[in-house]
């Protein structure tokens, strides 16, 4: 269709613009500006460190807002940095060494090329003058044209036809038929392609181009490890393996550079379309070297930590210091003059202990030593192999305070202690009365209230009132101060309840049935009466004045208070008519959620569709029919009050009708079948251990179903 209209444009094309307005570099304006240098030459330089120059274009018949739509390029090597306007001039800053032409280039004006007529120089200026040159629109009269299309393989590609620059990639040019037209093709990295080209009358003229690469690729691996930086030219490019991007064909210095590996340098060709191997052989620059010392030393190599126990790794040739350090340990060294390909193993053998002496008595004496939580001995002893610093000395006793503190062990000296550790003190055993017997780890001492002396250390204390038992365990401590207890006896109570025989439990424990008669200590106390699922709870303060009963009443409405679970078995009837069965899962509280599930197991999978029912006549319906159902639900419970709660819930939904053909084949009736969303409410009773539901379920409310549900329900 685009060539149709391409031709049809060409035959009814009576008039043709001869050629639109453009612009050049005007005759004789290039010129080296002698003498005149940069002003801020240091800091022109291209991404490469290389010298640019100064060009000072200025345009004739361009104003300002057009001279703003210069584009400026040039070759591979160029690289244009800055760009500043001045009045009635645009400044550019080019690279200098290789730069062989300017392209300028305007979306209205097109674009022109200006070739040097000299090198460049560093850091030089220059000047010139581009003119913008109208030109009057002509017409041919009874002049034809025709397209020319020409296709690249590269999209970057610059076309030109007849010298003017038309476009990049692909274009359509028209041209007058009957004369000859030239061609070219500039792309950076390949060969340019140029031509002619007769126009002729007819179809357009399409021309495919693929222009053959003045590039290639370099590989380059290094051996006999990867992970070198890769330089080409000088230019760092990346690491091993490298693989370039393109490159212009010809030659290139390949080298790599990595830690532990003397530098190495290859020159490689590289050729048109193909990828060049380079694989530089590093020698090594390093020793392979291995350290062992005690396994708990740190080893050090020049000053620098590197492992504890053993090392190995790689280290430059030349002489290097080796330690073996050990805390409270004197340090292990030597040096090592490692030599190229010699591998060594370093034995550092273990850093020697550095020891002190301790003569240590006590009294009492035969009191255990424990040196950092260590268990050496008794008392008197005398320790001959302690590390020297500080340690933690500990002496304990049975019936005595122990005793901690910190000493510290010097080289070849010896700390001699002579400690005392507290045996006891009296302490005072009180009641609410006199004359009530008291027991010390179980040996009768006296009667309420009474002085005894006691060890220090963890003690049972006991006091005895009739069929009445009170005990509080105390721990005795260093102090000046006299300690007194006071035990409490508790209060016997009477636990009731709504019926006799139900089970008691105070704090967890049972204890066993009302009604009965229990000896409680003072303070709060958890008490539950519990018959079968039913229960009451309640926590009460055990004083002086507290009441002495107290009835609990075990209740469905405490059973659920507490919250529950339930599951259900259900069956569901359809107007269909239909049955279904299924189970439901939940939990409730105040407000809760369930999930239900529901079948008949009857799907005939892979049935295909059927939209009518035929005749008798036919003989295509042999009159059995078969129902399936499927609901997935699932939704929330709300109590309502008492055991009533409310369902609400929704999800998927399927009812098929399929029928049985003379055939034998089954077919899914679509009239009757539903699939979406099923919607469900409904109520439901919870008793003690009993769960009791009914709801209405509907499938895109076309359907109506009942559900029976009836179950069991536990804390």
């Amino acid at each position: 269709m685009k060539r149709f209209f391409l031709i049809l444009f060409i035959l009814v094309s009576l008039d043709v613009v001869a050629q639109n307005d453009y612009f050049k570099i005007k005759e004789g304006s290039f010129t080296h500006v002698v003498g005149a240098v940069m002003d801020d030459a240091k800091e022109h330089t291209d991404v490469d460190n290389k010298p640019m120059a100064l060009f000072k274009i200025s345009t004739e018949n361009i104003n300002d807002e057009e001279r703003h739509k210069l584009y400026f390029t040039g070759n591979r090597v160029t690289e244009i940095s800055d760009k500043v306007y001045k009045t009635g001039s645009v400044w550019i800053y080019i690279t200098a060494e290789h730069s062989d032409f300017l392209e300028i280039r305007h979306p209205d004006y097109g674009v022109t090329r200006f070739y040097f007529p000299e090198s460049l120089c560093d850091f030089c200026t220059y000047e010139m003058v581009l003119q913008y040159i109208p030109v009057e629109s002509t017409t041919m009269q009874k002049s034809r044209n025709n397209f020319l299309i020409i296709n690249v393989d590269q999209q970057d590609a610059a076309i030109f036809v007849d010298n003017n620059y038309v476009g990049n990639g692909s274009v359509e040019v028209p041209l007058q038929i009957g004369m000859e037209h030239t061609y070219k093709i500039e792309c950076d990295l390949y060969y340019e392609e140029s031509g002619k080209i007769m126009m002729t009358a007819g179809d357009p003229i399409e021309k495919n181009i693929s222009l053959r690469p003045a590039h290639g690729f370099i590989n380059v691996n290094t051996e006999p490890e990867q992970g070198a930086m890769v330089y080409i030219d000088g230019k760092k490019v990346g690491t091993s393996p490298y693989k370039s991007d393109k490159l212009a064909s010809g030659t290139y210095k390949v080298k790599a550079l990595m830690t532990m590996y003397n530098p190495v340098e290859q020159t490689v060709t590289v050729t048109d379309g193909n990828t060049t191997q380079a694989i530089l052989n590093m020698s090594a620059n390093f020793v392979n070297v291995a350290v062992n010392t005690d396994a708990d030393a740190d080893i050090y190599i020049d000053e620098e930590f590197k492992a504890k126990g053993t090392w190995s790794g790689r280290l430059s040739e030349g002489t290097h210091f080796f330690e073996a350090r050990k805390d409270k340990h004197r340090t292990k060294s030597k040096n090592v003059n490692l030599v190229l390909g010699k591998d060594e193993t370093i034995n550092m053998g273990s850093p020697e202990p550095i020891y002190g002496f301790l003569e240590l008595r006590s009294n009492p004496t035969k009191a255990d030593i424990y040196i950092d939580g260590k268990h050496i001995g008794q008392t008197p002893r005398v320790i001959n192999d302690l590390l020297i610093g500080k340690h933690e000395l500990k002496l304990m006793k049975q019936g005595c305070a122990s005793m901690t503190k910190t000493i510290t062990i010097e080289e070849n000296e010896t700390l001699a202690l002579n400690d005392t550790l507290q045996t006891g003190k009296e302490i005072v055993i009180k009641t609410d009365r006199s004359d009530d017997k008291v027991y010390v780890d179980g040996d009768y001492v006296g009667t309420t209230p009474v002085t005894t002396n006691v060890s220090y250390g963890k003690h049972e204390l006991k006091a005895t009132r009739g069929s009445q038992t009170t005990t509080k365990d105390i721990e005795v401590v260093i102090s000046s101060n006299r300690q007194e207890y006071m035990l409490a006896f508790g209060k016997i109570i009477t636990i009731n309840s709504s019926s006799k025989g139900d089970k008691i439990y105070v704090d967890g424990k049972k204890v066993g049935e009302t009604p009965m008669n229990i000896d409680l200590s003072l303070g709060n106390h958890d008490i539950e009466v519990r018959r079968g699922m039913l229960y009451d709870k309640r926590n009460v303060r055990i004083a002086k004045d507290s009441p002495v009963t107290y009835t609990l009443r075990p209740s469905v409405e405490n059973y659920l208070n507490n919250g529950i679970k339930f599951l259900t078995v259900n069956a569901a009837y359809s107007v269909a008519p239909q049955m279904s069965y299924g189970l439901t899962y939940g939990q409730v509280k105040k407000v809760g959620w369930f999930v239900s599930a529901m079948t008949n197991f009857g799907f005939r999978f892979g049935a295909n569709k059927l939209e009518e029912l035929y005749s008798a006549d036919e003989a295509i319906i042999s009159g059995n029919s078969s129902k399936a159902r499927l609901s997935l639900t699932g939704g929330l419970l709300l109590r309502l009050g008492g055991p009533v709660y409310m369902k609400l819930g929704a999800g998927y939904g399927v009812r098929v009708k399929c029928w049985e053909l003379s055939s034998g084949e089954w077919y899914e009736f679509t009239p009757d079948t539903y699939r979406g969303v099923d919607l469900t409410a409904g109520l439901m009773f919870n008793t003690n251990g009993c769960a009791i539901s009914a709801d209405v379920v509907t499938t895109n409310f076309k359907t109506l179903e009942f559900k029976l549900g009836i179950g069991i329900n536990w804390n």
